[in-house]
């Protein structure tokens, strides 16, 4: 039998396979307290196995390569949604992102949060959706 993992690795799984995530993310994801998830962040990046870096306003984490992570699944990253939904729209989003529609891409990431099964998921949507206002924002501009 396998020893349940700690809370700092399982803040360092799902930064390995949620890079460039905020302290929300990690909090939102692992049902912690954001505190918590900040201070597990802050431990980790101290110790060499993640990366910090400033993003405007927050910082943001990803792994250091090669770094001795456990290899699990948490249950925050199970897949619950339509797969093949999913997918489909996500095809639809970046068709409209090739072609320079950064609205109605960002509009069909705001539809696909109602597919999303997991948190993760959620957070790589928000982030694709965000990257799109701010291309449309720059195309006013």
């Amino acid at each position: 039998m396998t020893k349940p993992l700690t809370q700092k690795e399982q803040v360092a799984v799902f930064v390995r396979y949620q890079p460039n995530c905020a302290v929300g993310d990690v909090s939102e994801a692992l049902d912690m307290h954001g505190a918590t998830a900040g201070k597990l962040l802050r431990k980790l990046s101290d110790e060499g196995m993640l990366i910090r870096s400033r993003e405007s306003v927050q910082y943001t984490y990803r792994t250091v390569p090669h770094a001795d992570i456990p290899d699990v699944i948490l249950p925050c990253m199970v897949e619950k949604s339509d797969p093949v939904r999913m997918q489909a729209a996500e095809q639809k989003a970046k068709a409209l992102e090739k072609k320079g529609l950064w609205r109605r891409a960002a509009a069909m990431y705001s539809e696909m949060f109602g597919i999303a099964g997991s948190a993760v998921e959620v957070a790589r949507i928000a982030k694709r959706r965000k990257d799109c206002l701010r291309q449309a924002m720059r195309m006013a501009s």
